[in-house]
């Protein structure tokens, strides 16, 4: 309930219009996340945050299996994983993504509530970091960008270095 009462302040203090969020996405310049998650509050709050705050392009899915699959399809620029799911948990989801080739590229960032634990197992099987929840929905993005290491704009491929 706690995330609802998030989406519903988030929805209200937007800034960026609608359009202009939309328009961009349609030009296909977002940066794209799949995010994968079995809270469905969680999901929405994740999904509305990175969209209306960052205008990325987020694809969300409810767990391992349909998370992996989104990836392969999209081919986001970072997966965003909850670790704690049912079934096939979030460090399965990154085993096999990396060692998939179509996805093996593809950075994944963590989102958890046992930091200690969960970030070096995260970089021990190959993620980019970790989220540690709960978090600031307001710097979530910018959380994304700083572990990814990329910018978190139009995704050109440009890399700077």
């Amino acid at each position: 309930m706690q995330y609802l009462a998030t989406v519903a302040k988030l929805q209200v203090q937007l800034s960026i219009p609608l359009p202009a969020i939309n328009y961009r996405m349609r030009m296909g310049n977002a940066f794209r996340v799949v995010l994968v998650d079995d809270d469905s509050d969680l999901r929405k709050l994740v999904k509305l945050t990175l969209e209306f705050t960052a205008g990325w392009e987020v694809t969300a899915a409810a767990d391992g299996a349909a998370g992996i699959e989104a990836v392969r399809e999209v081919q986001p620029d970072v997966a965003v994983v909850d670790i704690m799911m049912p079934g096939m948990d979030g460090y399965e989801v990154c085993r096999r993504l990396k060692e998939d080739p179509q996805t093996m590229a593809v950075p994944v960032v963590f989102l958890t509530a046992r930091k200690e634990l969960d970030e070096a197992k995260a970089r021990e099987i190959g993620a980019a970091g970790v989220v540690i929840k709960p978090f600031e929905p307001e710097r979530l993005a910018e959380e994304v960008r700083e572990l990814v290491g990329r910018g978190g704009g139009a995704s050109d491929g440009a890399d700077s270095g």
